[in-house]
């Protein structure tokens, strides 16, 4: 295609809100196949096809497979007037409902200009919605812009609401009586696009929003809906065949999965709570998001709750589902995954779920004073942890007699003791309320587990069996493990292969592989901004910061003499906040370089051994620096050294 002279074209400043200006963006380019912010007709989305951009477009996403956001753009930057202007429609529609203040407005203006050359001036009654920063997959989520575009147009419908409906099918991905598969399937297969998994992507959900505000939240990511649902879906009633009884979100069309439904039903159930009691028993259920006094978007605002649904993964086998009935599991990964920080988030989930479901706003109190002490236990193993420490062992006593009134030491006497296992079955046993507790053993690795537990081994598996302990302890001769008690076990792979776990032991506890994970790295980065001052670490710094790590870790996990459990893990890369925060003049390559030098390329260098300048340049490429020798040309920098 022959590179053509970018057109410069503007909009008017517009002060509508997003609602009013997504129903003029349908109405110009989808129903009159206008140009958004001029008044050309039929160029952009016509109807002759051989010229028109946006078939253009689809064709040159068939063409890039990978979609990386740098090389993709590039693509667009070298592309045809056509094809730059309905990207620069797509990159509008996309930057939408993200927060709106003078800043993000010049971002989002100098966003499309970079790529497009098109200069967009607008501003609008800005919407605080949940997905601003959850925008890591930007040529993907235009992708499927482009191919909702793709799929619609030819449709020629004559209403805003037909157009809306229409949208609402394709994001739900909606099957029609009579056919087999949903509409973004067949669009993909024709498309010959390789499938998006949508789970990260916010563009969803988005359009459900615009579309229909009423009926579907302003959330993130479908992830954190589905666990949200996983979090909170007992909150739902059910009928007599035990099945959800979703009737009273019969109006919102749903896919297969009824994740909307049950989402909508867990909303209304929230803050029907935080109603006094008399007016609970009369409670109607409200639209969400389109109630005229606004009154549960304003109460309930899902994030607020984050630290109760935040954890743990969205299937139906999931960590939390999983502690729930085996009663014992373990986090096993790369060091630095957050497996401990997550294990004390299952146990805080566990007990949400077994005892505050029907009292949030109680459960919030009692986070905010951090009160779980009595009921989480954490014990740190090491080498010289053993089975008389845990279970119960023989200690040497000074035994004292009184004689004549007088105390004297007739000499010393061996007596069994409780360890730290039997006390805690103790202290639970003497809790009537019968109370949930979860004990989190960190590093298992670190010793071996089965002979720590000792007979008490089988009793995991087996709640309530009695179990004869070899010697009378402190009066006990048989012991028993409660229902009540919950085992989460934290393990570094890195340093104890899991294949070198004996049967027993894998049988007793069910596994959960922690990799890292780019939205625990994003939230884990927002939380010490909260605390942590780094005005050059925006929005876009960190969704690239964030590409860059997870594009080290994929290139680690194909690596040959590597793989997933050398991953680099989240708190090693959180720590371009602290060094940032002490150079806040640095530009983001210079802080990664130092982060670089100083943790992440030492870990590789130590993992990899003796190898040569060669391999290790294509990770520094990957985490988004330059190669050794280009860097030692421009300031004389130097590869970490390992001893």
């Amino acid at each position: 295609m022959a590179k053509k002279t970018s057109q410069k074209v503007e909009t008017k400043t517009d002060t509508k809100d997003i609602y009013e200006l997504f129903d003029q963006f349908l109405e110009k380019t989808v129903i009159n196949k206008s140009n958004f912010f001029s008044d050309e007709k039929d160029i952009i989305f016509g109807t002759n096809v051989q010229n028109n951009g946006l078939i253009q477009l689809v064709d040159l996403y068939k063409s890039e497979i990978d979609i990386k956001k740098d090389v993709f753009n590039e693509k667009i930057k070298n592309s045809d007037d056509a094809i730059k202007k309905v990207y620069a429609h797509l990159m509008w529609l996309h930057n939408l409902p993200k927060p709106v203040n003078e800043t993000s407005i010049d971002s989002k203006i100098e966003d499309i200009k970079k790529v497009t050359g098109i200069v967009v001036n607008y501003k609008y009654k800005g919407l605080n919605t949940s997905y601003g920063n959850a925008y890591f997959s930007q040529p993907k989520e235009i992708r499927d812009l482009a191919l909702l575009y793709y799929t619609l147009l030819p449709k020629n419908l004559e209403s805003i609401e037909s157009v809306k409906k229409f949208i609402i099918q394709w994001c739900l991905n909606w099957i029609n009586p009579g056919e087999k598969e949903g509409i973004r399937t067949l669009a993909y297969k024709e498309s010959k696009f390789n499938p998006i998994q949508e789970e990260h992507l916010p563009i969803h959900n988005m359009l459900l929003h615009l579309c229909k505000k009423e009926h579907y939240d302003d959330i993130s990511a479908t992830i954190d809906k589905k666990k949200i649902v996983t979090t909170f879906e007992n909150l739902i009633s059910k009928d007599e065949q035990g099945e959800f009884d979703l009737s009273k979100a019969n109006m919102i069309l749903d896919d297969d999965k009824n994740n909307n439904k049950k989402y909508f039903i867990i909303c209304n159930e929230i803050y029907k709570q935080q109603l006094p009691p008399d007016e609970q028993s009369s409670y109607e259920y409200k639209n969400l998001w389109g109630d005229e006094n606004n009154a549960i978007n304003e109460a309930i605002h899902i994030y607020d709750y984050k630290n109760l649904w935040n954890i743990g993964s969205d299937k139906d086998n999931s960590d939390i589902n999983v502690l729930k009935f085996k009663k014992a599991i373990i986090l096993f990964g790369p060091p630095g995954t957050s497996k401990t920080y997550s294990a004390k988030g299952l146990a805080k989930n566990l007990i949400f779920q077994n005892e505050y479901l029907k009292n949030v706003t109680g459960f919030l109190n009692q986070e905010k004073k951090d009160d779980f002490g009595t009921q989480i236990h954490r014990l740190q193993l090491h080498p010289n942890y053993t089975y008389e420490d845990f279970v119960w062992g023989y200690q040497i006593e000074n035994k004292k007699y009184k004689e004549n009134g007088k105390v004297v030491c007739v000499g010393n006497k061996t007596v069994a003791r409780k360890g730290f296992f039997l006390k805690l079955l103790d202290k639970i046993k003497g809790d009537k309320t019968k109370k949930t507790h979860v004990l989190i053993l960190d590093e298992i690795n670190r010793v071996d587990l089965s002979r720590l537990f000792g007979e008490l081994f089988s009793g995991i598996e087996n709640r309530n069996e009695t179990i004869k302990l070899p010697v009378s302890v402190e009066g006990i001769d048989s012991i028993c493990i409660p229902e009540n008690l919950y085992i989460i076990g934290t393990m570094n792979e890195i340093d104890f292969s899991l294949e070198r776990v004996d049967f027993a032991l894998r049988r007793r506890f069910a596994w959960f592989f922690y990799g890292y994970n780019k939205d625990t790295l994003k939230s884990i980065l927002e939380d010490k901004l909260v605390n942590i001052s780094c005005p050059n670490f925006n929005d876009t710094a960190r969704a690239e910061y964030i590409q860059n790590c997870t594009n080290l870790n994929n290139k680690i996990n194909k690596d040959p003499d590597l793989g997933p459990q050398y991953q680099i893990g989240h708190t090693f890369f959180a720590e371009l906040v602290d060094i940032w925060a002490e150079m806040p003049k640095k530009e983001i390559k210079s802080v990664k370089t130092i982060l670089w030098n100083i943790s992440i390329g030492l870990m590789i260098k130590a993992y990899l051994g003796n190898c040569d300048d060669t391999k290790m340049d294509s990770f520094r490429v990957a985490f988004g620096i330059d190669p050794l020798k280009q860097k030692n040309k421009k300031d004389g920098a130097q590869e970490p050294q390992t001893n």
